[in-house]
């Protein structure tokens, strides 16, 4: 369904813009911005900036005086300029040397701290479980408490011509907002009355956020657009422009299992770990000790099930290492465990050990009733901060979270049966009626007959 722009002026001589704060964008500065976010964006909302030269040019920044050919590139004139390069006094880059001593299986050092592009399996799990269950919380505006009986056409779609739908953008805000600790969304269309009508989650690398006199200020392709922003913080203080996630804190937690990760590929590769060696009271040579091992394994593969048969100069001992303990599992499942609660999901709902021995259904439904709690209090700062950019003072975002904690369809018949039965004597009144508890299982919209 494609944006209805066509109430949108469009001079012709006018360049493409982004519009004021409570103005129109031009149909054309419209389809500029989406191209601009939907051509450079990865497919995700993690990673790295573009290259500055895979920008398109901003043709009102004049250039500098500077020769086209001489200055920059590899014909450059020998002197200061060709051997040095500029730094901050306090944070001198690093100087890298050859060292023979560096083994080629060992990773690079994380020179630029935790690279969230490629998040690890729990992290990737834990983020995508807490953005799935946001997504399927449908919004919508309030006012004193009372739904509005005309809803703006955003809790079904912030932008048609990107989303597939709300669930869409929902997931995307939330990826952005606890991997990267910030989201920031811009304001695409408005309506007549100013208020945004369309918007999207822009990646966080296009957006220049910086402090000026106390104040975040928002610039994108050398335009202010600190009106058609909102910008949602995971953790901030007003000494920062950025915000800043819980990915940040388990940068060592991330490097520890990153680590035993591949130390466990490694030790696969490498045949794993035998489970016996075959020692001789000799010392042996390359040749002999190959010719005892082919011989032991053609005597395994024609003996079935009888004993082994050593002479006095070859003994057989076992291995008691076992393949957990070199890959040190217990260790990475209990960095895994950290970073499932760092990220607000308990480790049992990601098929992690816990000390927690054995669920019951009880127990397990805790966990889930945890969850969400400490979901709602992320979901209220979202809800905040999107209503107070796009609907009017006094008016507020609910988001429905019926569906994600409703309970069995046999504990809500118990809880409706008592409701039923509960009645006030004096006029007779029940607590729900039959058509109150069809209405909240949704019977009437199926057109059930009563």
């Amino acid at each position: 369904m494609p944006v209805d722009v066509g109430s949108v002026s469009e001079p012709d001589q006018r360049p493409p813009s982004l519009g004021g704060a409570r103005g129109h964008y031009t149909r054309r500065g419209i389809r500029a911005t989406i191209a601009l976010v939907t051509e450079h964006a990865h497919t995700r909302t993690v990673g790295p900036p573009p290259l500055p030269q895979d920008l398109p040019p901003r043709v009102d920044v004049i250039p500098n005086g500077n020769l086209e050919v001489g200055t920059v590139g590899a014909d450059v004139p020998a002197g200061t300029g060709d051997s040095h390069v500029l730094y901050p006094a306090n944070n001198p880059p690093f100087d890298p040397i050859p060292w023979a001593g560096w083994p080629a299986e060992w990773a690079m050092p994380a020179w630029n701290g935790l690279d969230t592009h490629g998040l690890i399996d729990v992290a990737f799990a834990a983020v995508d479980r807490n953005a799935s269950a946001f997504a399927s919380m449908p919004p919508g505006a309030i006012k004193g408490g009372v739904p509005l009986a005309k809803q703006p056409t955003w809790t079904r779609n912030p932008l048609p011509m990107i989303y597939a739908s709300w669930h869409e953008f929902a997931s995307q805000l939330w990826w952005a907002f606890q991997t990267t600790g910030e989201a920031l969304i811009l304001c695409i269309d408005r309506f007549e009355d100013g208020w945004p009508r369309t918007f999207m989650v822009t990646p966080p690398w296009l957006v220049e956020v910086r402090i000026i006199h106390g104040l975040r200020q928002y610039v994108i392709g050398g335009e202010d657009v600190g009106n058609d922003i909102c910008h949602i913080r995971y953790v901030s203080t007003n000494a920062d422009p950025h915000g800043h996630g819980p990915l940040e804190a388990a940068a060592g937690r991330v490097r520890t299992i990153l680590a035993l990760q591949r130390y466990a590929t490694d030790l696969a590769a490498g045949g794993g770990v035998p489970w016996g060696v075959l020692k001789s009271k000799f010392k042996l040579t390359e040749a002999q000790a190959t010719s005892l091992r082919a011989q032991w394994v053609a005597a395994s593969r024609d003996r079935l099930a009888a004993p082994a048969v050593l002479d006095n100069e070859t003994d057989l001992m076992v291995t008691q290492i076992q393949p957990k303990d070199m890959q040190l599992v217990e260790l990475q499942q209990q960095a895994e465990a950290r970073i499932a609660v760092l990220l607000g999901v308990p480790p049992y709902m990601l098929a992690l050990p816990t000390n927690a021995g054995s669920m019951t259904y009880n127990n397990a439904t805790l966990i889930y009733q945890e969850h969400y709690g400490w979901l709602r209090t992320k979901i209220t700062q979202i809800a905040g901060a999107l209503g107070g950019f796009a609907l009017p003072w006094g008016t507020d975002i609910e988001f429905d979270a019926e569906r994600y904690i409703q309970p069995p369809a046999t504990d809500r018949a118990d809880y409706y049966a008592k409701m039923f039965a509960l009645y006030d004597p004096a006029t007779g009144r029940r607590a729900m009626t039959v058509d109150e508890i069809r209405h909240a299982e949704r019977i009437d919209l199926l057109e059930v007959p009563s």
